[in-house]
């Protein structure tokens, strides 16, 4: 079995993504702005400009609304299937069952009260330095033998 590491949200880096269609419809806007002021001219063409960037526009506030919903959904189910990987890690190393609640609450870096063969110990998991793996910490810190 081995060590499931550090978590990390499958959506990190990802959410400048759905911000660059509310860039566009901004510049598009500007556009337009600028259509409409270049005189009688080029009314149509700056029409068809605004309408463009009204259509960018409710585009990107939907397409927002909708990614912020799928980066929350991702991050749940990455989640929960990191968090069982812990609980079978610390089976294998530690031989300590932990609740689905418990190994989320280690996975979201939260302390949590575990049951050893010795009694209850609060227990943090810490990255090893250097190395992207995890191990479980004492109260004071130190690795759980």
């Amino acid at each position: 079995m081995g060590n499931p590491g550090v978590y990390h949200s499958p959506t990190e880096g990802l959410a400048f993504v759905p911000f660059l269609g509310a860039v566009l419809a901004f510049a598009v806007v500007v556009m337009a702005v600028l259509y409409w002021m270049a005189g009688s001219g080029y009314r149509i063409k700056a029409a068809l400009i605004t309408v463009a960037a009204l259509a960018i526009s409710g585009g990107s506030l939907l397409g927002l609304a909708d990614a912020a919903s799928s980066f929350e959904r991702r991050d749940t189910v990455a989640l929960a299937a990191h968090s069982a990987k812990v609980q079978k890690w610390a089976e294998h190393e530690y031989g300590v069952t932990l609740t689905a609640d418990e190994a989320a609450d280690l996975v979201r870096g939260r302390p949590s009260a575990v049951s050893f063969e010795r009694g209850t110990v609060t227990v943090r998991l810490r990255q090893i330095p250097s190395h992207s793996g995890v191990y479980l910490a004492g109260p004071d810190g130190a690795p759980i033998p």
